[in-house]
């Protein structure tokens, strides 16, 4: 794996007690990535997880300032995962909302 290519990345945890759990890795090693919710695992104490335990699904708006070393605030991580679950909850209403009732 390249170095750079899950840092700033929205992920969602495959396995372990967390599963389906949606993070933002913060910083990552060889084996290993930093995950970051905004909330129970903030960005000063991040979830060390196998990189091959998480799955990516979209690069978000911080990834350049995790690369240059910038700040990002917990409260902008927690949001952008919140709007994210919202988006995706409306999606899948409105895919499922297509029936008449009678």
């Amino acid at each position: 794996m390249m170095t750079g290519s899950f840092t700033g990345m929205l992920l969602r945890s495959e396995a372990g007690h967390d599963r389906g759990k949606l993070y933002i890795a913060v910083s990552e090693d060889s084996r290993f990535v930093y995950l970051s919710d905004g909330r129970l695992k903030p960005r000063s104490d991040p979830k060390k997880k196998n990189r091959l335990h998480v799955s990516k699904i979209l690069e978000t708006p911080f990834r350049e300032r995790f690369l240059k070393g910038e700040e990002v605030r917990d409260e902008e991580i927690k949001r952008f995962i919140r709007l994210y679950q919202k988006e995706e909850m409306q999606k899948k209403e409105n895919k499922g909302g297509n029936h008449v009732e009678s």
